[in-house]
Order: structure tokens, then sequence, then C-alpha cells
């Protein structure tokens, strides 16, 4: 029975393994592609890209193990029935819960690590990532290249004629593009840039300011004048509140009645339960007749995750939105992780003990 185990772990785990960070990487790559044309454009240090890409692992963790034990047991399955492993067993006296048993309770743990990740970690990392992708954002900043109209401080257009190491900029012109019905342009003889929290504080010397409202026009001569920049950050570097909420916050704003809380915590609960549901079906996937070609299985076993993944997310997509009951995804996720598993339990009834 100890040798059975340890075959099928092996023949499910190696697997699984490279299933995982396959899915891992190709999620990276997705949501650090922004971040890495960013630094490749401010020839900043790549070790911000590896930060970044620990800090969001967790979140990417939660939604890659569940279809990496599945396209492993999937595999593993296929395996077996090729090289009449699973017959063999089966003509042994062993019960086909007898070999599925190592996997379901590796995987049990998995999935209880997967909702303490879900609930606790990934917001850790989300919060994490957020961090990172503002320092990201200030390091690039406060690197202008000089001689040339810098557009990526939002409404903001900066221009500097020097800028020298002590990170002073000469011949500064900046455009302030925020008015609807007028402009802002600030020339001066220096200027010197620097962050507070998300907003970016230029503080020029000797200089004079031009505002045109409509037909009014002003000229402001200044020796010390200082703009602040709100949500130099932009979109592209911020995560939503909810994502890095702390799983104590959550739940007191779930229970005083908040939807945003609701709605995140719903989610968080109903990512990991694609595990159960993906779990049980891929024996009854995997498990074929003689004649099935395993092409048709792999095919088949591809159409079911991205049917359910896809179905979860959008369930929680909408939800979120307001278009279904927000607890609807919670639901769904349970009913389906049962129903999977009565499909199991009669797929596996019609099989000889």
């Amino acid at each position: 029975m100890q040798a059975l185990t340890r075959h099928v772990l092996r023949l499910w785990g190696v697997p699984t393994l490279w299933f995982l960070l396959a899915t891992i990487a190709v999620l990276l790559l997705g949501r650090v592609m922004h971040a890495l044309e960013y630094i490749a454009e401010k020839g900043l240090s790549w070790s911000w890209l590896g930060l970044l890409a620990l800090a969001v692992l967790p979140y990417f963790l939660v939604l890659a193990a569940p279809i990496a034990i599945y396209a492993g047991l999937v595999v593993a399955l296929s395996s077996m029935q090729e090289h009449n492993e699973w017959t063999a067993a089966l003509a042994l006296g062993r019960s086909p819960w007898e070999v599925l048993r190592p996997v379901f309770v590796v995987a049990a743990l998995v999935g209880a690590f997967l909702v303490w990740a879900s609930l606790v970690w990934a917001p850790w990392g989300a919060q994490s990532a957020q961090l990172v992708l503002q320092k990201l954002r200030t390091s690039g900043a406060l690197t202008i290249a000089p001689q040339r109209f810098n557009e990526e401080l939002g409404p903001f257009v900066l221009y500097a004629e020097r800028t020298l190491p002590d990170g002073r900029m000469q011949g500064v012109l900046v455009e302030d593009r925020r008015l609807r019905r007028g402009m802002v342009v600030i020339w001066a003889r220096e200027a010197r840039m620097a962050f507070s929290g998300a907003d970016l504080v230029l503080a020029f010397t000797d200089g004079v300011r031009f505002e045109r409202e409509g037909e009014a026009r002003r000229v402001v001569e200044f020796a010390r004048y200082e703009v602040r920049m709100s949500g130099v950050l932009g979109q592209s570097f911020r995560l939503p509140e909810p994502s890095t909420a702390g799983i104590a916050r959550l739940w007191h704003a779930a229970k005083r009645g908040s939807r945003w809380a609701q709605a995140e915590l719903v989610r968080r609960i109903a990512l990991p339960l694609a595990l159960p549901i993906l779990l049980c079906l891929a024996p009854v996937v995997a498990l074929r007749r003689a004649r099935t070609l395993p092409g048709v299985v792999y095919g088949r076993a591809l159409l079911l995750v991205l049917v359910v993944e896809n179905a979860l997310l959008a369930t929680l997509r909408a939800a979120d939105k307001g278009g279904l009951w927000l607890w609807l995804p919670l639901m769904m996720g349970l009913l389906g992780a049962v129903a999977s598993a009565i499909v199991l339990a009669r797929r596996l009834a019609r099989l000889p003990a």
C-alpha cells in the first residue's frame, strides 16, 4: 500500500508542480508587464520586479493551485491508464477510493492553506505590492530626462534644461493642464522634486507663474513657490482598497453591513472553492473508456477548467458590480463542490472494486 501511495503521489506531484510554476508565470507576466516596461524605460534596478512578483505571489497562488492540482491529477490518471497501472491496482483488490486517497488528503491540506492564503496572506501581499508600486513610481519620477517634455506626471508636463546629481533641475518649465478653460505655466530658474505619500511636491526657486482662465490673465513673480501634484501615481499603480484590507477590518465592516466588505469577503472565500470542484471532476474526465484517445481527454479537461474558472470569476465580478445577489458566488461554489463530489462518487461506483 505504501509503494502504491508513493507511486501515485509521484505521478501526480511532478506534473502538478510544473503546471503550478507555468500558471503562476503566465499570471505574473500579465500583471507585471506594465511595471516591466516602466523599469526598462526609466533604467531602474530589476530588483523592483522581483519584489513586485513576491508581493503578488499569494493571490496568484490562490488562483493557480486549483488549476495545477486538477491538471496534475488528469495527467497522472491518464498515465496510469495508458500503462495499465490503474487496471492493475484494481485487480489487486484496491478500490478507486484507495488509489485516490493520498491525492485527496494532500489536496485537502493544500485547500486549507489556500483558504488561509486568500483570507490573510493575499491581503498582506496586496499591501506589499501597493508599497512596492509606490516606491517604484517615486524612484522613476525622480529621474527626469533633461531637454525633453516629460508627460508621465498625469495632467502635468515638465521640461528641464539640466538635471544635477543632487536632484536639482535648472531651467524648469511646467504646464498644469488641470484647468478646463485655461492654462497655468510655471517657469523657474531652479526646482527640486520630492514625493509626499502619493503626491509629488515641486519646490521652485526664482520664477514666474503665468495663469490664463477665460479672458483673465495673471502673472506672478516669486522667489519660492511649491506645487503639490496629487494622484501622480496613476490608476495603473494603485490597488483597490478592498484587496488590501486585513481580515479583522473586513469582518467588522461586513458585520456592519458594508457592501464592499461583504463582496470582498465572498470573493476571498469563493476563490479557493475551485479546488474541490476541479479535484472531484478530474477523475471523471481522466478515467476514459478503452477506445477514447488521450487527446480527447485533455481537450475535455481544458474545456472544463475554462468553464469552471470563468464561471466563478464572472459571477464574482457581476455580484461585485451589483448585477447579481452578493452571496451568489459563494453559494454556487459550495453547491458546485457538493455536486462534483456526487458526480465523482457515482462515476467511481461504476468502476470495478
